[in-house]
This record gives C-alpha cells, sequence and structure tokens, in this order.
C-alpha cells in the first residue's frame, strides 16, 4: 500500500494529464458516436450506434472515477499514511544563518531534544548519543563528513516492535528541528538506503542531523545524533 501511495502522489499530475487525455479521446467518440446515431437511416445502423455510444460512455465514467480516485488518495490517505509523509515537528529556519557547531555536539544532546524512553536491555552498548551498533546507527553522513548536493541518507533501523523511523535536521547550537523525511520499513543492512536529502536548499554551514525510531507502541527511541558540515553545492 505505502508503495502504491508513494506512486499515486510522486506521478500524481501525470496520472491527471494521462486520464484527461483519454478523456478527451472518449469525448470524441461519444460525440461521434452520438451523431451517427441521430443520422443513422436504418435500425442495425442504430444499434451499432447505440452500442459505441454505450462503451464510450462507460469507459469514460471509468476515467472520471479514476481521478477522484487519485484525487482522493493523495489528498486524504496518503497525508495520514505512515512513513509516507514527513512527520510534523517544529519548523526550521533554514535561511537564517547558521551557528557554529560546538567541538562537543556530537557527544551530547542538543538542548530540547527528546530524549525518548530507554532502550530494552538488548539495545544497551551504545556508541555515542543515543547511536546503538547495528540496532540505530547512521553510516552515511558520517560524523563530521562534509556533505553537498543531494545525498543519500543511510543508516541501520534494526529494534524490536519497530513502528517507524524519521531522521530530523538542526543548525548547530539550535534546539529547533525540522523533519527530512520517514519511511515505515526496517533496515538491517548498514549501507541500508533511509532516503534523500536536498542538502542545497541550506545555507553551507554546521548542522546536526538525527535518527529517530519510534517503536509500534509509539515509544521514542533515543535519537542517534551526528554533526555534518553542509558546503556549497
Amino acid at each position: 500500500m505505502s508503495a502504491i501511495l508513494k506512486f499515486l502522489s510522486t506521478y500524481e499530475i501525470w496520472i491527471y494529464v494521462v486520464l484527461g487525455l483519454a478523456g478527451l479521446l472518449y469525448v470524441r467518440k461519444i460525440t461521434g458516436a452520438l451523431q451517427e446515431w441521430r443520422e443513422a437511416a436504418f435500425g442495425l445502423e442504430r444499434d451499432n450506434a447505440q452500442r459505441r455510444l454505450s462503451e464510450a460512455t462507460s469507459v469514460l465514467i471509468l476515467l472520471v472515477l479514476l481521478g477522484m480516485s487519485e484525487f482522493l488518495l493523495v489528498t486524504f490517505v496518503s497525508p495520514i499514511y505512515p512513513g509516507l509523509q514527513d512527520l510534523p515537528t517544529p519548523t526550521l529556519d533554514i535561511l537564517a544563518t547558521p551557528i557554529s557547531a560546538q567541538p562537543t555536539a556530537a557527544a551530547s544532546l542538543p538542548a530540547g531534544a527528546s530524549t525518548g524512553t530507554p532502550l530494552p536491555a538488548a539495545l544497551s552498548t551504545p556508541t555515542g548519543n543515543g547511536c546503538v551498533l547495528g540496532k540505530v546507527e547512521l553510516t552515511s553522513p558520517k560524523p563530521g563528513e562534509e556533505v553537498k548536493g543531494n545525498i543519500d541518507v543511510k543508516g541501520v533501523v534494526n529494534v524490536p516492535n519497530f513502528g517507524f523511523y524519521k531522521y530530523e535536521l538542526s543548525q548547530a547550537g539550535s534546539d529547533t528541528w525540522a523533519t527530512i523525511q520517514a519511511g515505515d520499513q526496517p533496515a538491517a543492512a548498514p549501507d541500508s538506503v533511509l532516503g534523500k536529502w536536498n542538502t542545497s536548499l541550506l545555507i553551507p554551514g554546521d548542522y546536526l542531523l538525527r535518527l529517530v525510531v519510534v517503536d509500534n507502541q509509539g515509544q521514542t527511541l533515543p535519537p542517534c545524533i551526528v554533526p555534518v558540515h553542509v558546503a556549497a553545492p
């Protein structure tokens, strides 16, 4: 279902264009069949025109229903489907002047960051912040790495009772986080692509990137945070 909704949302405009063109084609067929039906002089000709008119009308109605379904799914279903849309968080002013990252940014949670709930015993070996090797970690970009342009965010999301994850961005020294993307599929491989990040929308500077995992009971695990430097594209 998630893949279908993502496809419908991504290609929404093209779907409307295709349905619109097909609709125009069948409107012409209906017009032609209607004209033939009116001008038919014999019963057989009238029956054939009536059949073509009925077929074209049925297809046009189907196209209209498909267009309505596309609108309803993209407008009302996609925004509430877990992992498909960005989750609501405080708005980050990406045009503001970046604040330089403090040397200790990678070793402690920034002020105001969610501490979530304690990890289960099986996840009690952190490698820094809330990062847990093989469980909750960001493998790319790496701490302190310089990034630019549109990049893949890679990591591991492999916890019991998994619900969904999201990765968020904050200016270094700020306690305001903005969700970049979210997902509802676990990722066990270290090079798993969690999503995309278009860094060209940001003013070059120092930022914090964090991975937040929420279990299926709505409990938030401690986030895995890495400092990165966004370079000009």
